[in-house]
């Protein structure tokens, strides 16, 4: 019976066990002690993608989402668009981070409710659409342009039957950073098959102007 059990403890151990993982890639800079978590600092902006932070199921076994962290030691303000991130192959196509605010926005719309906020934030204000969603947060009252195309294009790409209220909670919020600010939170990428070469981009644009000033280029590796 006790082999039994540790047998049956093993199969279902395994069957959680998302196939497919992002891995920091040759040449990639790792935080110390922290083997998953890949860094770049670039224009005084750093960024920190964590491949390994999230824990929970069904969403790691139909999609890549990691955790980037923002600390902007520039002078300028930072705007934070799903656009901005980007994960890229060898053959030049490039991954991008799914939206998650048209998930929930009927059952938002209809209840009226907002989650409260799983992203960590100082000096951060969300997109002024996307303030709705979630409760007691600031919004950005400067220029911050809307892509609808943007969204009408990635918005099939997500998987259905996913925690849709987890997803939203947890998730990088559009927004502008402030100079001297700090925000964390996951963005969603899809899956690609195993021994894929991928490189995470971080587009920066000043959250003014909407200048770009500099772009960071993390290597990663599906496992």
């Amino acid at each position: 019976m006790g082999r039994l059990l540790s047998l049956a403890l093993a199969v279902a151990a395994l069957a959680c066990t998302h196939p497919r993982e992002l891995v920091p890639g040759p040449g990639a800079q790792t935080a110390p002690g922290r083997p998953r978590t890949a860094e770049e600092t670039v224009e005084g902006v750093h960024v920190q993608v964590d491949s390994d932070a999230w824990r929970s199921s069904p969403v790691r076994e139909v999609l890549s989402p990691v955790r980037v962290t923002l600390e902007n030691g520039s002078a300028r303000a930072l705007r934070v668009s799903y656009g901005q991130f980007t994960l890229g192959g060898p053959s030049g196509f490039r991954l991008a981070a799914l939206p998650p605010y048209q998930v929930v926005a009927q059952d938002v719309a209809a209840s009226g409710a907002a989650v409260p906020p799983g992203f960590v934030g100082q000096n951060y204000f969300v997109a002024p659409w996307a303030a709705r969603f979630y409760r007691g947060v600031a919004p950005w009252y400067g220029p911050f342009p809307y892509d609808p195309l943007y969204y009408d294009r990635w918005y099939g790409a997500w998987p259905t039957n996913l925690p849709n209220d987890e997803v939203l909670r947890h998730a990088l919020p559009e927004g502008v950073l402030q100079a001297g600010g700090k925000v964390s939170g996951f963005l969603y990428f899809k899956d690609q098959p195993p021994g894929t070469a991928l490189t995470f981009y971080a587009a920066l644009v000043d959250g003014n102007t909407g200048e770009a000033f500099g772009t960071v280029a993390i290597p990663f590796t599906v496992k």
